[in-house]
């Protein structure tokens, strides 16, 4: 059971790693809907972006309290913003969905 300092350490993390991205110009909030990407008013498919960075943060006393932050650029605008996600049984499949396109097609 996570107890309220794990829930403090987890958020402090994140906050964290989000203003470090943010300072490095990630500074877009997007959302997953739909199968595209949304910030903005403006929505963008995975064939408009590509996955810069990918940073798993985890509790000190839970490995199994993980995020992801992915670091997402759009090439036509340039436009850069984040993803947050869980990490396994805790991710949203949504989000699942959409970044596997994106780096499924990166691969190629």
């Amino acid at each position: 059971m996570k107890t309220t300092e794990d829930i403090k350490q987890s958020a402090n993390k994140m906050t964290k790693v989000i203003a470090d991205l943010k300072s490095e110009g990630y500074t877009k909030n997007f959302v997953v809907h739909d199968g595209k990407l949304w910030a903005d008013k403006k929505v963008y498919s995975p064939e408009d972006v590509e996955i810069d960075k990918t940073i798993r943060v985890e509790a000190d006393s839970d490995p199994d309290n993980q995020s992801i932050v992915y670091g997402i650029r759009c090439l036509k605008t340039e436009h850069k913003g984040t993803i947050v996600n869980g990490f396994g049984l805790h991710a949203d499949a949504d989000k699942n969905e959409f970044v596997m396109e994106v780096q499924n097609r990166s691969k190629h």
